[in-house]
């Protein structure tokens, strides 16, 4: 229904860059917003009506992460940027099931192998921005910088270079109910700042991945945020490995496309 409704208003077209539809890459996150709205519809639609205490909170969290990420980067461009050594850059979420590395648990073989062999590693990490975030970097022995912390300064820069233009009135969503309509129209809103975000992003990616001198990338099988990390993986013909943790879905195909 949300697709249908993008292509018969017009709207689809303006989710493509260089060529390429970037609602593909959203798939996977789209699926989740509508599971979690079918199961709660009445909280999905209070999250955007938060107080302004509340989006102060979340700002401020959002920005100590982002501080947290730059010194990351900082830390290890210093450690192995300038003496040009080799890095693993790895992809994972921030949970702590592992006790003895203090990540993931369901890819802890992952940090043993590279804990044995001694492999210097980039890590990337999606988060919740949330207290609980702030008191997981600190206390992890290791650098770690947040996905949400590209997408925050993405944000920035699109709000001061970019004129946004809201299309959801033009959308029609036929036999649907008024809550429905509200849902899906907020979830184009959604997707068309996080487009803007994704395509800035890719700048961001690119300075980080340049600064370093990166041999794989090890990773998750997470299709929700993966797949705006992989065109520079792609660009730079960096061996991918994407490590499936769970059942296999029709959102795993793009991923069998590439470097892989």
């Amino acid at each position: 229904t949300f697709n249908a409704a993008l292509r018969q208003s017009g709207v689809e077209k303006d989710f493509y860059h260089d060529g390429k539809n970037l609602l593909a890459s959203f798939q996977m996150s789209i699926f989740s917003d509508i599971k979690a709205y079918t199961a709660n519809p009445g909280e999905i639609l209070k999250m955007r009506s938060r107080t302004s205490i509340q989006k102060l909170k979340a700002y401020i969290v959002q920005a100590v992460l982002f501080f947290c990420s730059l010194t990351s980067f900082l830390a290890l461009w210093i450690r192995y940027a300038v003496t040009q050594k080799p890095v693993v850059a790895v992809y994972s979420i921030d949970v702590m099931s592992d006790t003895v590395h203090k990540r993931d648990g369901r890819v802890s073989y992952m940090y043993t192998y590279m804990k044995e062999q001694n492999e210097p590693q980039l890590e990337l990490m999606h988060t919740v921005p949330t207290l609980k975030s702030i008191k997981n970097f600190f206390n992890r022995s290791d650098w770690v910088i947040y996905i949400e912390s590209v997408h925050f300064m993405a944000d920035h820069v699109s709000f001061f270079n970019h004129t946004k233009t809201d299309k959801s009135g033009s959308l029609n969503f036929e036999d649907c109910s008024d809550s429905d309509k509200e849902f899906l129209k907020e979830l184009y809103r959604k997707y068309n700042r996080r487009k803007d975000q994704f395509v800035i992003s890719q700048g961001i990616y690119s300075r980080i991945f340049s600064a370093f001198k990166i041999k794989r990338f090890w990773s998750i099988d997470d299709t929700r945020y993966v797949p705006e990390i992989l065109p520079q993986l792609l660009v730079r013909s960096i061996p991918t490995y994407m490590f499936q943790h769970g059942h296999y879905t029709k959102y795993h195909v793009g991923f069998l496309a590439g470097i892989f």
